[in-house]
């Protein structure tokens, strides 16, 4: 049987309770807000990561130029399209955006700050007392005497090393001249495939010796791998003065084989992975149009699958630019029109500047 209390005995139980309830209601409010404003922090650190992120990576897309005060008016810019806590970021393009290199990549990478040429940025924004985004001031933690939080993050963007597998065409109406011109050869007037080569050709001259890797696929009637992806970039040069024009499109197999080239790279994990496409006609084989652009797309597809962006190039009134330009999007990369062939070097290096820059810290 039940004791029960009685009199003075229940009321100082009572009490003890109200006690042990009051002191528990404390407890939990008090947690209840540090997770609060540890939410908030939380968020705001990442709105401020975000913030460098964006930034960094549109400073180093100035690099390609080294463009120093392009890199920092981008910085600045970017950052202030982010928020933290409703209010737009703001950096200090003297002290937030500093210029350098990327040195043991891997593992392992550090930033040296002032080395050159300079092939990497790092962006701070801060959230601190002396910064003008301020501190970020705190909802409860305030009566245990922190009002604030100051954060400030760090993000190095780079110009990454590249992995170029060119895929060209050598179909027949890239040259009028019979029989098909080859390097060297005199000839009346400049063909389109002459001004093909000289635009691939300046490409691969801005590429660094012993960072960068470049390939070549050529295609007509069939698609063959000219030269493997490789460090020796003079001998791509090499490669792509021997081509000459004739024949069919192949423009599916052409992307199968360089894509092939391209994940077969063992160090490619590292690096941007980007294959140049050019067509100035229809995709007709294998066996006839209709199957030939589908495979091509098909193609595109494993490239999109594999990290691989693909940059395109319609060359012409006849080119296939509805092709091209969907190659171009399913794998994230861009499309460039190109209405005569001498306007071919111009679009090839719009293409270079257009490879991104990574995240590297």
């Amino acid at each position: 049987m039940m004791k029960q209390c009685k009199g003075q005995q229940c009321r100082r139980e009572a009490g003890q309770v109200l006690i042990l309830v009051a002191i528990v209601m404390v407890m939990l409010l008090g947690f209840a807000a540090i997770s609060i404003d540890y939410a908030h922090v939380t968020v705001a650190k990442d709105e401020l990561r975000r913030a460098a992120d964006a930034a960094a990576l549109a400073a180093a897309s100035q690099l390609v130029h080294q463009d120093f005060n392009g890199a920092r008016t981008q910085a600045v810019h970017f950052a202030a399209a982010n928020t933290i806590g409703g209010k737009n970021v703001v950096l200090d393009p003297s002290d937030d955006v500093e210029f350098g290199q990327m040195q043991d990549p891997g593992d392992n990478p550090s930033f040296v700050p002032g080395a050159t040429p300079a092939d990497s940025v790092r962006v701070t924004a801060r959230c601190t007392s002396g910064s003008a985004n301020g501190p970020i001031p705190t909802f409860f933690a305030g009566v245990l005497g922190q009002s604030s939080v100051e954060l400030m993050q760090s993000s190095v963007a780079s110009l990454p090393d590249k992995r170029v597998m060119f895929v060209l065409d050598r179909s027949g109406s890239m040259d009028d001249d019979t029989p098909p011109w080859r390097w060297g050869q005199p000839q009346p007037t400049p063909q389109p495939i002459t001004n093909m080569l000289d635009a691939a050709v300046s490409f691969v001259s801005r590429l660094q010796v012993n960072r960068d890797k470049a390939g070549l696929v050529a295609y007509s009637t069939t698609a063959s791998l000219k030269k493997s992806l490789t460090f020796d970039l003079a001998s791509v040069n090499t490669a792509i003065r021997q081509l000459y024009a004739d024949g069919w499109t192949d423009i599916g197999d052409g992307i199968a084989i360089g894509l092939n080239q391209l994940n077969a790279d063992p160090s490619g994990y590292l690096c941007v992975k980007v294959i140049v496409l050019l067509s100035d006609g229809n995709a007709n084989r294998p066996y006839n149009e209709t199957y030939a652009r589908q495979y091509a797309l098909d193609k595109a597809q494993l490239c999109t699958a594999s990290g691989v962006k693909v940059f395109t190039v319609s060359l012409g009134t006849q080119a296939d630019q509805a092709l091209m330009q969907q190659i171009a999007q399913m794998t994230d990369g861009a499309h460039f029109h190109a209405p005569t062939s001498d306007q071919l070097p111009a679009t090839f290096n719009a293409i270079f500047d257009r490879i991104p820059p990574r995240l590297s810290l």
